[in-house]
């Protein structure tokens, strides 16, 4: 029994023997670590992407705005017709300067259109500086005047509009005519022709404008209205003795500036009763020179046309 129990156990060894190899086997690191392919490796929920932030329209962009052209360029154009001239006055909206060019035209008949311009005659050629000229028409009759300012546009405004600048009709006459206006019902006349312009200097030093204090101002306001009032009742009246006399105790003013106004008015009174020789001395004051640059050149060159 024995023999064949060890029988079997040689055939048992001996079916174990033939089915291992002989060398021993090394395992590899893909067989010790198996890596299963991507395809099997499992994949959480997709995280949603964040979304692209949305493209916002782009910011309207003002369009550029172009400042309306001006309709006027001038205020307060009057004229003043006296027995031997045609007195001018005007102000420069935008102010006057020496780098501005003013234009001044005389018609016979009213102009509609800017075509016309070339049916009127341009009398003067001035800086912007200067807001009084005195017209001496070639006869009586009625006349119509208009003023443009010289751009790099041309002449401005492009248009004639009443009381901006274009006056009239102004009648003159020489002296010791006995012409007679147009009966009334025939008249255009605007508002504009009798507003009575503050008559007023641009050109002042900063440094005049800050000495004023808080109390001489009022003081100084109240002297410019008085001397307004006096040019207004004699000067534009025609009353030149009476502007000699009237202005005469604005002289002593505290205010430099009605000083100057006041010299400045009585030389064109002397200069309207034809004393050029008097009216020269008071173009030439210091003052009138510092507040009334422009205008005092203009008529100081008119006087010794005068004089010669």
């Amino acid at each position: 029994m024995y023999l064949a129990v060890s029988k079997r156990m040689l055939y048992l060894l001996a079916a174990v023997a033939s089915a291992t190899p002989v060398m021993g086997q090394f395992l590899t690191p893909e067989d010790t670590v198996k890596i299963p392919p991507p395809a099997d490796i499992p994949v959480g929920p997709a995280t949603p992407a964040a979304p692209a932030p949305a493209q916002s329209a782009p910011a309207p962009q003002p369009s550029a705005i172009t400042p309306p052209q001006l309709d006027s360029y001038f205020a307060d154009f009057a004229a003043y017709p006296r027995a031997k001239s045609v007195i001018l006055s005007w102000h420069l909206i935008q102010g006057r300067t020496i780098e501005k060019r003013i234009q001044l035209y005389r018609f016979t008949e009213e102009p509609k259109v800017i075509h016309d311009i070339s049916k009127g005659t341009l009398i003067a050629k001035m800086t912007g500086e200067i807001n009084i000229y005195e017209d001496v028409p070639p006869s009586r009759g009625t006349y119509y005047y208009a003023i443009f300012l010289e751009t790099g546009r041309g002449l401005e405004p492009g248009a004639f509009n009443a009381s901006r600048n274009l006056v009239g009709p102004a009648f003159y006459q020489t002296a010791g005519a006995d012409f007679t206006p147009p009966a009334a019902s025939s008249q255009k006349v605007t508002e504009a022709q009798y507003q009575r312009p503050e008559f007023t200097s641009n050109e002042v030093d900063a440094e005049d404008d800050e000495s004023d204090s808080a109390d001489e101002r009022p003081a100084r306001a109240s002297s410019e209205r008085g001397i307004n009032s006096v040019i207004r009742t004699t000067f534009l009246a025609g009353d030149f003795s009476g502007a000699v006399r009237k202005l005469k105790p604005f002289y002593r003013n505290s205010s430099p500036k009605v000083r100057a106004k006041a010299i400045f008015y009585t030389g064109m009174a002397r200069y309207r009763l034809g004393q050029y020789d008097r009216a020269l001395k008071y173009f030439e004051h210091a003052l009138t020179r510092k507040y009334y640059r422009r205008n005092a050149e203009f008529w100081i060159n008119r006087t010794q046309e005068n004089l010669r």
